[in-house]
Parts: C-alpha cells; structure tokens; sequence
C-alpha cells in the first residue's frame, strides 16, 4: 500500500504501557481473550481478524492472507476514522 513498515518492530507490553493512547486496538482470535487492559486508553477496540503468520501453503497463498488482512486492517480504520469524525465523544478523546 506504499507503506515501508520492513523497519517497524513490535513493543512489548511492559512497553506498550509507558505510552499514553487515546485508542488501543486488538487484533486476532486472540485479542478478545488476551488483549492486556490499556487502563489510560479512552476506548479498546477489538478486532477479530485472522493471523497471516499461520497461513498455510505456498508463499504465494500466504501472501495472499497477508495481503486480505492487510486490507481487513485497511477497512477497519478507515470505519474508525469515519466513526471518529462523526462521533463527537471519540473526537474529545484526542485532544
């Protein structure tokens, strides 16, 4: 999508909760049932979506899982900042 992300590293939680977020997003299965309390976040989201690191077959069929949940991830924040537009309590969590 014209992102360079080759850089991008994940932070630990421990790291994670040095940071202050108005938002915080979970993503996967897993998110529901582990996704940690980020207790100065405004709202948490939880997003179901596949994880592409267990995608199965050809690298160019995993590929292709990568590349649908990037455009899940895609349409979601797009949603979001739809929502956050038109919501005026999500609009007063960022300033």
């Amino acid at each position: 999508m014209g992102i360079d992300i080759s850089q991008q590293q994940v932070a630990d939680v421990p790291t994670a909760f040095k940071e202050r977020f108005a938002f915080a997003v979970g993503v996967g299965d897993q998110a529901k049932e582990r996704c940690p309390v980020f207790p100065f976040a405004f709202r948490l989201f939880r997003w179901s979506l596949e994880d592409p690191a267990e995608a199965q077959g050809s690298p160019a069929e995993q590929l292709a899982v990568y590349r649908k949940v990037r455009d899940q991830i895609h349409g979601r924040v797009r949603e979001f900042l739809e929502q956050l537009s038109n919501d005026s309590k999500l609009s007063m969590a960022l300033k």
